[in-house]
């Protein structure tokens, strides 16, 4: 957080709104949804603020990555490029309209900091 300048967050969090409607979570920044939490999955949208870059995609990285961070989810931003990681098997690049699928039920199996429960195997035992 500490590259974000301070009006960033400041104007982030007094322009968000968070909105519970039919079973959802809805989490608005100014007008744009940019977070939807369903029952199962969850949808990310930068309303076309990832490519703009600046104070503005900042801003809605910012909001996203703070309603991620409850399910083990984060937004990295390479350049102009955004990419999703749960921080140990997942990275893709984020598009909008993009849903993690299962993000929610598996939240609320394996906790918000993991994604899958990962089984020691041979097969895959480590060198």
């Amino acid at each position: 957080r500490s590259c974000i300048p301070l009006n960033v967050d400041v104007q982030m969090t007094t322009n968000r709104q968070i909105i519970s409607e039919g079973g959802e979570t809805i989490v608005k920044l100014y007008d744009t949804t940019v977070v939807r939490i369903g029952t199962a999955d969850i949808v990310l949208d930068s309303g076309g603020f990832q490519i703009d870059g600046g104070d503005d995609a900042a801003e809605t990285l910012m909001c996203i990555n703070e309603t991620l961070s409850d399910y083990g989810y984060a937004i990295k931003a390479k350049g102009d490029q955004w990419q999703v990681t749960d921080g140990k098997f997942r990275l893709l690049r984020f598009v909008d309209g993009m849903t993690l699928a299962g993000a929610v039920t598996d939240a609320k199996k394996f906790g918000p900091a993991s994604t899958a429960a990962r089984i020691p195997s041979k097969r895959f035992a480590p060198y």
